[in-house]
C-alpha cells in the first residue's frame, strides 16, 4: 500500500510537470507565431513604402530594399506555413485548408512581383500588375491575420480541454491517495487495537495462572500451617507460654491468608463471573469503605445490558485502577461510579471532589500518573474517553463504547 501511495505520488508529480511544461513550450509557440506575423505585416508595409518612393525617386538602392524585403515576407510566411502544419497535427481542428489557400494565395502574388520586377527592374505608374499584386497580397495578408486568432483561441480551447483532463485524472490519484491513506490509517489503528486486545488477554491468562499458583501453592500451605498450628494448641494446653505463641502465629498466618485472598481476587475476581459486574463493584466499594478515606458508590439504576465476561473483566479493572488512584493519590470524601447504557452504547462515568491534577503533565506523564492502563483498557475496547481536571477541581473521565 505505501507503494502504491508512492506511485501515485509520482504520477501526480509527473503530471503536474507535464502541464508545466506543456505550458511554457505553447506560450514560447505562440510568441513566435505573433512575432513572425508582426515581422511580415512589418517587411510588406516598408515594401509599400519603398515603392512609393522607388516610383518618385526612380532609385536603384530602393529596388535592391525591396526586393530583401519582400525575401525576408516570403521566409516569414514559409516559417509561418511550417510552424502551422506542426501545429495541425497536434491539433485536428485547425483548418490546415483554409491557411493552405491563404498560403498559396500570397505565395502567387510574390512570384508575381518578383517576376514583374525581373522583368521591368524601372518601376512606374503604369506598372499595374505589380501594384495589384502587391495590394492582392497585403489583402490575403490581412485576411491571414483575421484567421491567425482564430488558431490561437482554438489552441486555447485545445490546451484547456488537455489541462481538464490531466486535473481529473489528478484528482482521481488524490482521491485513491486519499482512500489507501484512510485505508492505511484504519489498519494501523485496527492492528494497534488488536495488539493491546492480545496483550490484555496474555495479562489476564498470566493473571489466572498466578492466582491458581497462590492458590494451590502457597495458599494450600499457609491453610495447611494454620490446621497444624490449631492441632499444636491442642496439644499444649497446659503451657501457655505455648499457647501465646502459637496463637500469635495462628494470628499472622490468617493475616497473611486473607492477603494472599485478596491478591487472589485482584487477580482473578472471580465475584464478576458470580454475581455480575454490578454487584462486584458494589462488594468492591463496600470492602475500601472505610471511615476517614473516600467514600465510593456505584450508581446503575439505568444498566440493563448483559455484557460479555471479558468486557466485564476490563470494565471491572478500569475501576480498580480509578479505585487505587483515588484512595492514593485524590484525597477525596466522595466518589462515585455512573454505569448506564443508551441503545447499544454503554457508557462508565467516574468523578470525585479530591484534589485533581494537572491533566497537561499528567498526560506527558501518562505511565507514571497511572492513565497509560486506562487508555490501554479503553482502546482495547474500541471507545473513546474524555477526562477532565484541575487542581483542586476533582476529577471527571467519561467512557463511552459500544456494547457490541
Amino acid at each position: 500500500m505505501i507503494l502504491s501511495l508512492v506511485g501515485l505520488s509520482i504520477l501526480f508529480a509527473v503530471g503536474i510537470t507535464i502541464i508545466f511544461r506543456s505550458s511554457i513550450k505553447r506560450d514560447a509557440e505562440h510568441i513566435r507565431f505573433v512575432t513572425l506575423s508582426g515581422n511580415v505585416e512589418k517587411e510588406m508595409l516598408k515594401a509599400r513604402i519603398l515603392i512609393d518612393d522607388i516610383i518618385l525617386n526612380n532609385d536603384d538602392e530602393l529596388i535592391q530594399d525591396f526586393e530583401r524585403s519582400i525575401d525576408s515576407v516570403k521566409n516569414g510566411l514559409e516559417e509561418l506555413n511550417v510552424i502551422f502544419r506542426e501545429e495541425s497535427n497536434k491539433n485536428r481542428n485547425l483548418d490546415i485548408e483554409a491557411f493552405r489557400d491563404f498560403y498559396i494565395s500570397m505565395n502567387q502574388n510574390l512570384s508575381l512581383i518578383e517576376s514583374q520586377l525581373v522583368s521591368s527592374p524601372e518601376v512606374s505608374l503604369s506598372d499595374t500588375t505589380l501594384f495589384d499584386a502587391l495590394n492582392g497580397f497585403i489583402i490575403d495578408y490581412r485576411d491571414l491575420q483575421s484567421f491567425l486568432p482564430k488558431y490561437l483561441i482554438q489552441d486555447k480551447i485545445q490546451y484547456t480541454r488537455e489541462i481538464i483532463v490531466v486535473m481529473v485524472i489528478s484528482f482521481m490519484i488524490i482521491l485513491l491517495a486519499g482512500f489507501l491513506i484512510v485505508k492505511l490509517i484504519d489498519q494501523l489503528i485496527r492492528a494497534d487495537r488488536n495488539l493491546v486486545v492480545k496483550t490484555l488477554e496474555v495479562e489476564n491468562q498470566e493473571r489466572e495462572r498466578i492466582a491458581a499458583d497462590l492458590h494451590d501453592g502457597l495458599g494450600s500451605m499457609l491453610s495447611g500451617l494454620i490446621i497444624h498450628l490449631r492441632v499444636l494448641e491442642k496439644q499444649n494446653k497446659e503451657n501457655p507460654e505455648m499457647i501465646k505463641q502459637l496463637n500469635h502465629l495462628n494470628y499472622m498466618a490468617n493475616e497473611s491468608l486473607t492477603g494472599i485472598e485478596e491478591v487472589i481476587h485482584n487477580l482473578n475476581p472471580s465475584a464478576l463471573s458470580r454475581y455480575g459486574l454490578i454487584k462486584s463493584l458494589e462488594k468492591l466499594t463496600e470492602k475500601v469503605n472505610v471511615p476517614g478515606k473516600t467514600s465510593f458508590t456505584v450508581e446503575a439504576e439505568n444498566f440493563n445490558y448483559k455484557l460479555p465476561s471479558s468486557t466485564e473483566s476490563l470494565l471491572y479493572r478500569i475501576c480498580s485502577e480509578l479505585i487505587n488512584n483515588a484512595l492514593k493519590h485524590s484525597s477525596a470524601e466522595h466518589a462515585t461510579f455512573r454505569i448506564h447504557n443508551q441503545k447499544k452504547n454503554i457508557y462508565l462515568e467516574y468523578f470525585d471532589d479530591g484534589v485533581g491534577f494537572d491533566l497537561e503533565k499528567a498526560t506527558r506523564e501518562a505511565e507514571k500518573s497511572g492513565l497509560a492502563n486506562l487508555v490501554r483498557r479503553v482502546e482495547s475496547l474500541e471507545g473513546n474517553y474524555r477526562i477532565q481536571s484541575e487542581p483542586g477541581e476533582g476529577v471527571r473521565i467519561k467512557i463511552m463504547f459500544k456494547a457490541s
